[in-house]
């Protein structure tokens, strides 16, 4: 016969039964009968059993679980199932009676493949089908939650990204187990094929567009316009405090909204997938006022004019688009100038005192001059 084992401890309110080995036909009624003995010397605790050692359950375990909770006056919950475990009690349905909780399956160096690092996180090949994103020490499992959260609601409204299976580990830190993508970005094809420039650059601009439909009512997404009022007072180590409050003024101008945004939208940064346009990235999701993504594409976009103007047309339509592309520009214009701070919070250092030098002086010839007129121009858009 099979042994299992059954260790308890007390935390709060709860007592916590870990058990281990496999719970089959021989030896469930003694593990029922283990378990009676300890419960009744802990009355009025909620009963949560660790699984993380459990290999194996038996329809004799499932019943012994059903038996349990059935008694029991709040449902009991599971913890740390092993995905094989888990697996059984959600053909059989006992995920939808019971509260149980997948434990994260930690992968060792023999199942991956070091694809490389962007912006801190590592990338893996996972087999031949899958990736994995691997965050920094320190990142919380809440913070890995709310990205896989965040996906799925962009999914449900029409907005394509990658499919998250599921949270995992690896060397002790936190990542995401995602579809592998066998894409080339924006900025790829149209090199390769130049010719359908205008066909992805109108699909970039419908892609905005329906990323800038969804509110996606989440708390923990940053406001770009406090992000950008922090950029902004870190300029007064390059600027004057007049110059500082001139630019606060401009982006105060900037109405809110609750607006998704993608921050960093250019064609080297959107995939294309079976001639899908899919985003990959969504550590740089934010909320705001569309303008602020157009900002912030302007500049890259300057080297595509003919890509520009059709994304712009495709979003906006093809009517007069004029004034929008003034706006556009004055707040690329209002980037640029705090674009030293900026530099200095995403990557920890200082920029060149040539680039330094570059922005300060497009601040006070092109963007002090005319804060009147931008201030109009934002608070209409």
């Amino acid at each position: 016969m099979e042994k299992y084992s059954l260790t308890t401890t007390l935390q709060d309110e709860k007592i916590i039964f870990a058990v281990s080995g496999k719970i089959d036909t021989m030896n469930a009624p003694d593990l029922h009968a283990d378990f009676v003995i300890i419960r009744e010397q802990y009355p009025g605790k909620k009963v949560v059993f660790d699984c993380k050692d459990l290999i194996y359950v038996s329809s004799a375990g499932l019943r012994f679980f059903l038996v349990v909770n059935k008694r029991e006056s709040e449902k009991i919950k599971l913890i740390n199932v092993s995905h094989d475990v888990y697996e059984r009690f959600e053909i059989t349905g006992f995920t939808e009676i019971l509260e149980i909780e997948k434990g994260l399956r930690d992968f060792s160096d023999k199942e991956v493949q070091n694809l490389g690092n962007s912006g801190g996180i590592e990338i893996y090949y996972v087999g031949d089908n899958l990736l994995m994103k691997v965050y920094p020490d320190g990142t919380s499992l809440k913070a890995i939650e709310f990205e896989r959260e965040l996906s799925h609601a962009m999914q449900m409204n029409g907005i394509p990204t990658l499919i998250i299976f599921d949270i995992v580990t690896y060397r002790g830190k936190y990542g995401l187990l995602y579809e592998n993508l066998k894409a080339k970005t924006v900025a790829e094809v149209i090199k390769d094929t130049p010719d359908k420039t205008k066909y992805y650059a109108m699909a970039m601009g419908h892609l905005l567009k329906k990323i800038h439909s969804f509110t996606p009512n989440m708390p923990e997404i940053p406001k770009v316009s406090e992000l950008n009022k922090n950029l902004v007072r870190g300029m007064e180590q390059w600027l004057n405090s007049d110059e500082v409050e001139a630019m606060l003024e401009l982006v105060n101008a900037i109405p809110e909204r609750e607006t998704m945004l993608y921050y960093y939208f250019n064609p080297e940064n959107i995939f294309i997938q079976n001639e899908e346009l899919i985003i990959i990235n969504l550590t740089n999701i934010r909320v705001g006022n569309p303008l602020f993504d157009f900002a912030r594409a302007h500049r890259p976009y300057q080297r595509r004019p003919e890509f520009w103007k059709s994304m712009l047309y495709s979003y906006f339509g093809t009517g007069n688009i004029k004034k929008k592309e003034k706006t556009i520009e004055a707040a690329s214009l209002l980037g640029v100038a705090f674009q030293p701070a900026s530099y200095k919070f995403f990557r920890g250092k200082e920029m060149s005192i040539e680039k330094i030098a570059h922005s300060v002086e497009i601040a006070r010839s092109e963007l002090f001059p005319n804060v009147n007129q931008f201030v109009a121009l934002f608070s209409q858009y």
